[in-house]
């Protein structure tokens, strides 16, 4: 193998290394927001189409569902269309209308966004724990169900068991923040060895070309 060939080598995992994950990450974010603009025009239409708030809830569903079904990046993002009709309300409101405009080439005036907040209040009220995971979900419920019933038997035990799963969870979490910390550092220390082993193996060839 001649020093062109090497060098070509070289750049190649040098690219692969740095510009594959970067091109991954960015057609990822393309796919959300691609996915976030497709609902957010579907609620745009729903709610200039249909003027009682309780139908339009059921198409919203009815249009996350499908979406979240066709595109992975909704449904790993967001657990429930309340979410996604959230992060409308965000979005329009904190990036501006000429901004969110520019963005998703839609435009929610003042009365649209009122009618998101209602649609959003709606969506709580029929699922308040919608964002949680389903057994959490179901503990809620059971703990409301007896502080609606004045069972207090049954509401202290769930929140017994509620309080030892968040203990679960935060052990999980912490756990998984150090391993996250210490596969950062060994990808950081793999892409240096890479490069300094790479730079070793071009400069005897370098120098040898220059004699």
């Amino acid at each position: 193998m001649n020093f062109e060939n090497i060098v070509q080598t070289v750049g190649v995992l040098i690219v692969l290394i740095f510009y594959v994950p970067l091109l991954l990450m960015i057609a990822k974010q393309s796919r959300a927001k691609r996915g976030r603009k497709d609902f957010y025009n579907a609620v745009l239409s729903i709610i200039g189409r249909e003027k009682d708030n309780q139908k339009a809830v059921e198409q919203i569903n009815i249009v996350f569902k499908k979406l979240s079904e066709i595109n992975s990046q909704v449904s790993s993002k967001y657990k429930n269309s309340a979410d996604l009709c959230e992060d409308l309300l965000c979005r329009s409101e904190s990036y501006g209308n000429k901004r969110f405009k520019s963005l998703y080439s839609l435009e929610f005036d003042n009365e649209k966004i009122d009618r998101v907040v209602e649609i959003i209040f709606i969506m709580k009220s029929r699922q308040p724990f919608g964002s949680v995971s389903s057994k959490h979900g179901n503990l809620l419920n059971m703990i409301k169900h007896a502080f609606d019933t004045d069972n207090k038997d049954m509401g202290a035990n769930n929140l017994v068991q509620l309080a030892s799963d968040i203990e679960v969870l935060e052990s999980t979490i912490e756990t998984q923040n150090k391993r996250n910390q210490i596969s950062m550092v060994i990808s950081i220390v793999g892409v240096i060895l890479t490069l300094v082993f790479g730079a070793i193996s071009v400069v005897p060839l370098i120098t040898a070309s220059n004699l």
